[in-house]
């Protein structure tokens, strides 16, 4: 950007976290597909609006989150510290914690009734719970085994459970006895046991496995018979996926190939046959799920942090989209006055003092603080005051607020201010610095200098966790949005709800207001862009005429604005961030369409005055200016994150 001067900053140490696995809940209301990541944080997506993030669950130091499952709009997940968990998806925490009695959780699936969920546990045992309303029961055990069981899968009727193990079998359990009623064995090499990572039962009581010789392999489920065996992929076969009509299957595994089946049928007999595979990433696949009608398509994950969309209508590599793994760009903040760049990781805060730009000499950033968090629970936000006086972050359970002094004689110093504050979801300073406002169940105002702190409490339509919070340049609104994309304007001088923002297509992803206008602006997953007068209490026309133009919303699937800012010393130009390029727009400037006199040129051409987009930029995390009119761009290009990867499986090419 010619006009600006650039802190394009490359130091952040991001590191995205592999996908452990996927869930999709088919039957809400409002579909959504949970993530579970490495470190043990979930995130929920939008399938419906661009696969847009609506919330994260942060992690926790000692948590695994391995498997996920949603019943009746509740989602629970199991994994290595021997706990099921459902979750409160409004306070982004657990409900409850129940023991599974066995163990590690090595998998986690409930019956089609969703009255009984079946546990399969590290001591070998598949441990039956009851769902109830409010939480799960322990019900009782089926027949022990000697070794973990690593997979489950329901008969349709719910009569019968098919379990892989650590010991090359798979067995069928009858879940009225307790027992085994048929047992399969796998392939095995002599100085290993096979594992059979993935399990699953078709209505006609086939059952499909995929084991850690590549295998995948379908049997009849009464009489133990093995039909038909795949030597599918190069190693271990982690997840297998059916779709709805059970007519297609997809593996996947160590060797990240996506192979596809297909079922034959003709008078005599139906068959199974490998029709074609994807590759999309070099490294491990862990997860698999379908997304029905009318997404139609199927999600992957696994060590390369990125989750990939693939079509089911044209299942190739040129019809892949991947979405990027880079986090919400409120994990970067910028103190404006002070030009301190803040990034927030899992427990604690990084800040860095970014120097002034003087012609040709640059001189490195200086990191001035670390600030660790105690307790094991992960930072879910942060927020650093406008001259930088200020710092404060928030877990789930508890909130801390910091002094820091940057220009003392003595050096930079912090000190912790020893003040109770609520846990917060989204926070966030006045410009003044005199006041701290965090959000959680109600919008909590915080003074900084007498440590009063006033309550406005919200009303019951609300829908929680809130996702978004911004406040005006004169400190005379505030604005919250929550989990449906509602925006709520309140006053911050009168402590009290002003208005709310028409309902919009699409989830919010950013906004911001006016410095000069107090109007505020805001961008959708749709990519859309509106202005709304809270004085008038109405859209503004402009940004409508804008949006007739279609040029955001002929952009890329995995596309989408991250940042909405004005620069300081033009507040007629409208800045949006996107991952990896600018686009500038004149606002106000006339808007020709085909009906014009204009009509003759290109639809780009005829808008040259009205947008410009500037490339150049890769994988931007943050973008902001400061008090300078400098710009500050936090890049975090997806090649080193590449690098930081283990190694992928070694896959022998024709000719080396």
């Amino acid at each position: 950007m010619s006009n600006y001067k650039v802190h394009r900053v490359r130091f952040v140490d991001y590191k995205p976290r592999s996908i452990n696995c996927a869930a999709f809940d088919n039957d809400s209301k409002f579909p959504k597909v949970a993530f579970s990541r490495e470190d043990g944080s979930i995130e929920i997506r939008d399938p419906a609006c661009n696969w847009t993030l609506i919330n994260t669950i942060p992690g926790q130091e000692g948590r695994t989150v391995e498997h996920l499952a949603w019943c009746d709009d509740r989602l629970f997940s199991g994994g290595m510290n021997s706990e099921i968990i459902e979750w409160n998806l409004e306070l982004l925490k657990p409900l409850y914690q129940q023991d599974s009695y066995g163990g590690s959780v090595w998998s986690l699936k409930f019956s089609y009734s969703k009255k009984i969920v079946a546990v399969g546990c590290e001591d070998g045992s598949i441990r039956l719970f009851d769902v109830l309303r409010n939480g799960i029961m322990y019900n009782r055990c089926l027949n022990k085994q000697e070794h973990r069981i690593l997979s489950l899968s329901w008969s349709h009727d719910d009569l019968l459970i098919a379990a892989g193990g650590f010991d090359s079998k798979i067995r069928v359990y009858n879940v009225k006895s307790g027992r085994v009623s048929v047992t399969m064995t796998t392939d095995n090499l002599k100085s290993n046991r096979t594992m059979v990572w993935s399990v699953n039962f078709l209505k006609d009581s086939t059952i499909i496995t995929g084991d850690s010789l590549g295998n995948t392999q379908f049997w009849d489920g009464m009489t133990g018979t093995l039909l038909q065996s795949f030597k599918s992929h190069l190693a271990d076969v982690l997840a297998v996926a059916i779709y709805n009509d059970e007519k297609m299957v997809f593996t996947t595994g160590i060797d990240s190939k996506i192979v596809q089946f297909v079922l034959l049928q003709n008078e005599h007999k139906s068959s199974w046959i490998q029709t074609k595979h994807v590759r999309a990433t070099q490294h491990d696949t862990r997860s698999l799920a379908i997304c029905a009608e009318p997404y139609n398509c199927l999600v992957s994950g696994g060590i390369d942090p990125r989750f990939v969309v693939h079509s089911l209508n044209n299942f190739s590599l040129e019809k892949c989209v991947f979405y990027p793994c880079l986090p919400q760009s409120s994990v970067c903040q910028l103190a404006p006055n002070g030009n301190l760049l803040l990034f927030r990781e899992q427990q604690k805060l990084n800040i860095w003092k970014m120097n002034h730009i003087n012609n040709n000499d640059r001189v490195m950033p200086k990191k001035l603080f670390e600030i660790r968090a105690n307790g094991h629970d992960h930072l879910i936000c942060s927020a650093i005051s406008h001259n930088g006086s200020y710092v404060a972050y928030s877990s789930l359970e508890k909130s801390q607020l910091f002094m820091l002094s940057v220009e003392s004689s003595e050096g930079p110093s912090v000190q912790k201010i020893k003040l109770r504050l609520c846990p917060a979801i989204v926070m966030c300073f006045s410009n003044s610095e005199k006041l701290l406002i965090t959000v959680n169940k109600s919008i909590n105002i915080t003074h900084i200098n007498s440590f009063k702190t006033e309550l406005i409490e919200l009303d019951k339509g609300i829908d929680l966790p809130f996702r978004h919070i911004v406040i005006s340049k004169n400190d005379e609104y505030v604005c919250i949005v929550d989990s449906k994309s509602k925006c709520l304007i309140f006053s911050l001088q009168e402590r009290k709800y002003i208005t709310s923002l028409p309902t919009l297509s699409g989830h919010v992803t950013c906004l911001n207001f006016h410095p000069k206008t107090n109007n505020l602006f805001v961008c959708t997953s749709d990519m859309f862009l509106y202005e709304f007068n809270i004085q008038e209490d109405m859209f503004m026309p402009w940004l409508f005429e804008f949006n007739k133009t279609k040029l955001l919303t002929a952009r890329k699937k995995n596309e989408e604005i991250q940042t909405i800012t004005f620069p300081p010393k033009n507040y007629n130009q409208i800045i949006l961030q996107l991952r990896n390029y600018i686009v500038k727009i004149n606002y106000g400037t006339k808007i020709l369409f085909p009906d014009d006199e204009a009509a003759s040129q290109p639809k780009k051409s005829r808008q040259k005055g009205v947008y410009k987009t500037i490339r150049g930029f890769k994988d931007i995390m943050f973008f902001e200016f400061n008090s300078l009119n400098e710009l500050v761009i936090v890049e975090r290009p997806f090649k080193t994150i590449l690098k930081s990867l283990p190694d992928p499986l070694n896959i022998k090419k024709f000719g080396t």
